[in-house]
């Protein structure tokens, strides 16, 4: 006969399984989200989101928005996919209906790029050719926020081909209709 030992007693010194943040947040919808930068702090590498990130290679990104060195990327699109792009702005009724940032560089890249960059399939639209968005950056600082829209009972391949050299940061939002098919999505970096 097998003995069920129930160990209730700690180990000398030993504490609860942390790194000193306290209890992570469980699930997504818990998260905190706002649109206001100050509601975000600096990470310091403590935070579990952040402990494993290279916050000094990151740096820029995290940084208020002030200073010459912000840029978005050049978006560059060919043939038949320019009759799918448009503009999300910030305050446009497509832009923020899905995504709420949830942490400094989700914030910073909302309104570091206040006209966003729009994918939008129509309704019905059977897409044969893959919409190829070739995203270019050239400087230290890059934010980009993305929406792509894939309407009721569209289909199409979207492309998100990343060029040059910078450090981006990058809000994809993507909201799929009704029987649109969600599936066919491809991102290169």
């Amino acid at each position: 006969m097998t003995e069920v030992v129930n160990a209730t007693t700690a180990v000398p010194g030993s504490e609860a399984h942390s790194h000193g943040y306290g209890v992570p947040i469980q699930t997504r919808s818990e998260r905190p989200t706002s649109f206001e930068i100050a509601d975000f702090s600096m990470p310091s590498g403590q935070e579990v989101n952040w402990r494993l990130s290279p916050l000094q290679t990151i740096k820029p990104l995290l940084a208020d928005l002030s200073g010459d060195s912000i840029s978005v990327p050049d978006f560059t699109v060919s043939g038949n996919a320019a009759n799918y792009i448009g503009e999300a702005p910030i305050g446009s009724k497509i832009r923020g209906s899905f995504f709420k940032p949830e942490d400094r560089p989700g914030v910073l890249t909302w309104n570091a790029d206040k006209d966003g960059f729009l994918v939008q399939i129509p309704e019905n639209e059977e897409v044969s050719e893959p919409i190829w968005v070739e995203i270019t950056g050239s400087n230290e600082r890059s934010f980009a926020h993305i929406v792509i829209e894939a309407g009721p009972n569209s289909n199409a391949i979207v492309v998100l081909d990343h060029k040059g050299r910078a450090n981006l940061s990058e809000n994809v939002e993507i909201l799929s209709k009704v029987r649109a098919n969600p599936y066919r999505l491809t991102a290169l970096g």
